[in-house]
């Protein structure tokens, strides 16, 4: 990017200026990162984290940002109530002996449902054993 000319010079200078702050929030975006991972792995988060990540598709962030938004998955009883909690269930319209099923209903977070969503493309493929996802099952427990 460095290496680009331009015919103008307002043109190179602003260039150099959005790109400067491209790179500036770059950085802060991996310090954020790099901070969310050392709570991830703080005694109150570790165990819960740790579970989260033996899944594909789940790290740090994600397990950290489910256990924000959920907090405690015992709260469910079921995992259709999850779903429900969730939005990933299917709507209804009914009226006398007329049904109607509709798409998702999306109540719950909006963002929750669109970080597993992303966490779900890693399953979009049968599962050839990452070693990554095997390093982290370890010490976890069976159930797992």
């Amino acid at each position: 990017m460095n290496n680009l000319h331009f015919e103008n010079e307002i043109l190179h200078e602003t260039f150099n200026d959005y790109y400067s702050r491209v790179r500036v929030q770059e950085e802060n975006l991996k310090a954020m990162d790099q901070k969310i991972q050392e709570i991830a792995k703080s005694e109150a988060f570790r165990e819960r984290v740790g579970i989260l990540r033996c899944f594909r598709g789940v790290d740090y962030l994600t397990a950290m940002f489910l256990l924000s938004e959920v907090n405690d998955f015992r709260r469910f009883k079921t995992a259709g109530s999850f779903m429900s909690f969730l939005g990933l269930v299917p709507g209804e319209y009914s009226s006398g002996s007329k049904r109607k099923q509709t798409g998702i209903t999306k109540t719950g977070s909006p963002r929750l449902r669109r970080i597993l969503t992303e966490a779900a493309w890693q399953h979009r493929f049968p599962g050839t054993g990452s070693k990554i996802v095997a390093a982290r099952r370890t010490g976890q427990p069976a159930l797992v």
